[in-house]
């Protein structure tokens, strides 16, 4: 398994914000989709409840 570089999971946060689905940014980018939802919920916070 191969280390995975800063660029892929940037881009893959950029790709998300423009509404990409994850599976299509995961093929992409040569990763699983299980991946690119873990790199987007590290640096995308949920939602906060009021």
């Amino acid at each position: 398994m191969r280390k995975r570089k800063t660029e892929e999971r940037i881009k893959s946060i950029e790709m998300h914000k423009q509404g990409i689905p994850r599976r299509r940014i995961a093929e992409e980018l040569g990763v699983s989709p299980d991946s690119v939802k873990t790199w987007i919920s590290l640096f995308i916070p949920l939602p906060t409840q009021s």
